[in-house]
C-alpha cells in the first residue's frame, strides 16, 4: 500500500522531472501489488505509450472486464475508497487509457470487444468505451473503410453504434472518433454503409 501513496504523491510533486516520472512509472508495472500495476500504467499510457507493456495492457483489461461481468461492481473498494483516488472512477479512467493507445494491430485485444460491447448495451451513455471499442475495432487510416472489407467483430461494432440513439444525442466526440477510422461520422450514412 505505500507504494501507491508514494506513486500518487511523486506523480503529483513537481520537483520531479518527466522523465523521473515516467520511470517511476515504468518500475511501477513490475511491482508485485496488481493495482499498483494497473495504476502506472493507465498514467503511462497517457504520459509515454510505447513503456507500456503488453502484460500491463492485458492487466487493465482484465480489470476492467471483471468488473463489468460481477454486475457492474466498481474498481475493487481499496482504490474506489482510497484518498488517493478520492472523486476518481478508475472503470472510466482505465477505458480512457487502453484508448490512448492504438492496439487494434494486436489481435488479442480483440478478444475483449464483445465483453465491452455487452458492457455498452448496458450502459449506452458510457461514451468513453464506445471511443475503445471503436478504436479497438478498426486501425485509423486516411482511406475509407470498403463496405466489403468488414469483419462481423466490425459489423457488430457499427450496428450497435447506429442504434445507439444516446450517443447521437449526447456524444459530442463521436464523429471524431468515426471519421479517422475511415468511417462515415453521420448516421445515416454510417447505418447505409453496414446495410448489405
Amino acid at each position: 500500500m505505500k507504494l501507491r501513496t508514494d506513486i500518487a504523491t511523486e506523480f503529483l510533486t513537481d520537483s520531479l522531472s518527466s522523465d523521473d516520472i515516467d520511470q517511476l512509472l515504468e518500475a511501477g508495472l513490475e511491482h508485485s501489488d496488481f493495482m499498483v500495476r494497473h495504476v502506472c500504467a493507465m498514467h503511462l499510457s497517457t504520459r509515454a505509450p510505447s513503456r507500456v507493456t503488453e502484460l500491463s495492457v492485458g492487466i487493465m483489461f482484465l480489470n476492467l472486464t471483471e468488473t463489468f461481468r460481477e454486475k457492474h461492481r466498481p474498481m475493487p473498494i481499496e482504490i474506489a475508497h482510497s484518498e488517493i483516488f478520492e472523486g476518481a472512477d478508475l472503470q472510466q479512467d482505465t477505458v480512457i487509457a487502453l484508448s490512448n493507445l492504438e492496439l487494434n494491430e494486436n489481435p488479442k485485444c480483440a478478444v475483449y470487444i464483445p465483453v465491452l460491447l455487452q458492457r455498452l448495451h448496458g450502459d449506452p451513455q458510457f461514451y468513453e468505451l464506445s471511443h475503445l471499442i471503436l478504436s479497438l475495432a478498426f486501425p485509423k487510416t486516411s482511406t475509407p473503410v470498403a463496405k466489403e472489407a468488414l469483419t462481423e467483430i466490425q459489423v457488430d461494432v457499427l450496428s450497435f453504434m447506429v442504434d445507439n440513439d444516446v450517443a447521437w444525442r449526447g456524444d459530442v466526440d463521436l464523429a471524431d472518433w468515426l471519421s479517422p477510422r475511415g468511417l462515415p461520422a453521420d448516421r445515416i450514412r454510417l447505418k447505409c454503409h453496414i446495410t448489405m
